[in-house]
C-alpha cells in the first residue's frame, strides 16, 4: 500500500477458503515494485488522484481438484480511478406551471435550494439546484365591439368570457381573460316628404330619391338608414291689380303702389308664393283759381258761372278713379273812377290814358285794372289862369347898400333878378327885381311892400347909375 509517496506490499493471513486477502499489492500503472509490508484489514488512503492497478493475490487450496493439501495463488487485477470529491451547484428557473420539478431524485413544490449526493464510479458529488419560479402572469380584458372581434387570429361574433394562454417575455405562461359585449349594427328606412328642399344628417336635399347614410346608434355601431324622399315643388304666382284709393287683400288694406307677397298653401301642402303688383294711381285733386270781370262768366265743366265762388266737378280717369276739379271764382268789378284835375293857363295836362288836354273840359279814358278789367276813369279838367304877380318891380338903392331878393339873397349890385314862385293854385308866379344904384346919398326913405316881405328901400332922386330900360 501506499503511504504518501511509497507503495506497500500487503500481507495477511486467514484460513483456506476464506476469500480473506492474504497478499495485496498496489501499483499505478507502469510504476515499479513498491516496497511492501504486513498489514491486517488495511486502510488505504490515496492522497493523488490517479488511475490504479490493484492485483490481489490469494493463496487458497484449490482442494480435491488439484489433490488435498494442493495450495495454490490466485491473482485478481482491478483497474480504477481515485479523483477528488465534487460539489456541483445549479441555479434553475422555471414558470410555476411546471411546478412540481424533479431532479436528480428529488421533488421542488416550490422555488428553494436542495442538495444531492450523486455517486459515480470515482467520486461522490455534491449536487445543489438554486430553483427559482416564475408565477404565471394572467389579466383580464374587456373590449365592446360592433358585430364581430378578432382576438388572437380568432373572430368572435357573440358576447362572452374567452380564455387564450400566451407566452410572455419571461418564456412562461400568460394567461388572459377577454371579457367581449358584442353589439350589433342595425338598419333601416325612412319615408318624407317636404316642399322644395329637406334637411337630413346635414346635408340639404333638393331632388326626390333614395337616400343613404350611415349613423351611430344608442351602443355605438353603424346604423344604416335609408332615406325615400319625395320632394313637392312650392308655386309662385304674380297677381297684377289697379285700385283706386286702396285695394284690400288678405285682410291687408293696401295704400300704397308695389310689390306684396303672401304665402298660402297649395294642394301639396307646400307654400305657393303670390307677388301682388299693386298700382294706385294718384288721386287728382286738382284746384283751379279763376278772376272775371264784372259782366263777364266762365265756363266750368259744362256750366257757366257768373258769380264769385267755389264750384267743385268729379270725372274719371283713364284708370278709371275719381278726380276732383274745384273752381275757385272770382268776379271782379269794374272800377269807375272820376279825377278832378286843374291846370295852369298854357301848361298841358296828360289824361289817364296818355292823351294831351290844354282846355278845360270832361274827359273820358278807359284803361286795365291791377286785376285785369276794364277801368273807365273820368277827368274833369280845370284851367287855372296865372297869377297878378308875374310882374316887373324896380328898385333902386344908394350906393354902400344892400338889397334882399325874395328868396332871401342880399345883394348890392345893380342887376336884373328873376324869381320863380307857385301860387296858391300851384300856378307859376314870377318876380322879376330890376335893381338899380343911386350915387348920391339917400334923404328920403319909403317904404316898398314886396310880395311875401317887406323891404325899405331908399327912393331918392339920386341919379341912377347902372340900369338901362
Amino acid at each position: 500500500m501506499r503511504f504518501g509517496d511509497a507503495w506497500y506490499t500487503l500481507l495477511g493471513s486467514s484460513n483456506a477458503n476464506s476469500g480473506v486477502i492474504r497478499l495485496l499489492k498496489f501499483e499505478p500503472g507502469t510504476s515499479p515494485a513498491a516496497p511492501s509490508s504486513t498489514l491486517q484489514n488495511p486502510t488505504l488512503t490515496f492522497n493523488t488522484p490517479g488511475t490504479y492497478t490493484a492485483r490481489l493475490y490469494l493463496n487458497e487450496n484449490f482442494g480435491s481438484e488439484y489433490g488435498d493439501g494442493i495450495r495454490g495463488q490466485r491473482v485478481i487485477c482491478k483497474t480504477f480511478t481515485v479523483g477528488h470529491e465534487v460539489t456541483d451547484t445549479t441555479a434553475q428557473t422555471i414558470c410555476a406551471n411546471e411546478l412540481p420539478y424533479a431532479w436528480n431524485g428529488l421533488v421542488f413544490t416550490e422555488a428553494g435550494s436542495q442538495t444531492v449526493t450523486l455517486s459515480s464510479p470515482t467520486c461522490d458529488t455534491l449536487a445543489t439546484l438554486n430553483l427559482s419560479v416564475i408565477p404565471t402572469t394572467s389579466s383580464v380584458e374587456t373590449h365592446t365591439a360592433c358585430n364581430t372581434y378578432i382576438w388572437n387570429g380568432q373572430t368572435l361574433t357573440q358576447s362572452g368570457a374567452y380564455v387564450e394562454t400566451f407566452t410572455n417575455t419571461a418564456s412562461c405562461d400568460s394567461t388572459v381573460t377577454l371579457n367581449l359585449t358584442i353589439n350589433q349594427s342595425n338598419s333601416g328606412s325612412a319615408t318624407a316628404s317636404a316642399c322644395e328642399s329637406y334637411t337630413w344628417n346635414g346635408q340639404t336635399l333638393t331632388q326626390s330619391g333614395n337616400y343613404t347614410t350611415t349613423l351611430t346608434n344608442a351602443v355605438g355601431c353603424d346604423s344604416i338608414v335609408t332615406l325615400e324622399l319625395t320632394i313637392l315643388e312650392a308655386s309662385h304666382d304674380t297677381l297684377s291689380v289697379t285700385a283706386c284709393n286702396f285695394y284690400t287683400w288678405n285682410g291687408q288694406t293696401l295704400t300704397q303702389s308695389g310689390f306684396y307677397s303672401n304665402a298660402l298653401t297649395n294642394t301639396a301642402g307646400c307654400d305657393s308664393v303670390i307677388t301682388l303688383q299693386l298700382t294706385i294711381p294718384p288721386i287728382y285733386s286738382d284746384t283751379i283759381t279763376v278772376a272775371i270781370c264784372e259782366g263777364s262768366s266762365y265756363s266750368f265743366q259744362g256750366s257757366s258761372y257768373s258769380s264769385s265762388g267755389t264750384y267743385s266737378a268729379a270725372y274719371s280717369t283713364v284708370e278709371g278713379c275719381d278726380s276732383t276739379i274745384t273752381l275757385l271764382l272770382t268776379v271782379n268789378p269794374i272800377p269807375h273812377d272820376t279825377v278832378a284835375a286843374t291846370v295852369c293857363q298854357g301848361d298841358v295836362y296828360t289824361l289817364p290814358g296818355g292823351g294831351m288836354a290844354t282846355s278845360a273840359g270832361v274827359y273820358s279814358d278807359t284803361l286795365t285794372a291791377a286785376n285785369g278789367c276794364d277801368s273807365i276813369i273820368v277827368t274833369v279838367l280845370t284851367i287855372l289862369p296865372h297869377s297878378s304877380y308875374n310882374r316887373v318891380i324896380d328898385e333902386t338903392i344908394c350906393e354902400g347898400q344892400t338889397y334882399t331878393l325874395p328868396d332871401g339873397t342880399s345883394v348890392g349890385d345893380a342887376g336884373i333878378y328873376a324869381f320863380t314862385f307857385n301860387t296858391v293854385h300851384g300856378c307859376d308866379s314870377t318876380i322879376t327885381i330890376r335893381l338899380l344904384i343911386d350915387n348920391e346919398p339917400c334923404r328920403t326913405r319909403y317904404k316898398v311892400f314886396v310880395p311875401n316881405r317887406g323891404r325899405e328901400v331908399c327912393r331918392s332922386p339920386c341919379r341912377r347909375r347902372g340900369f338901362s330900360s
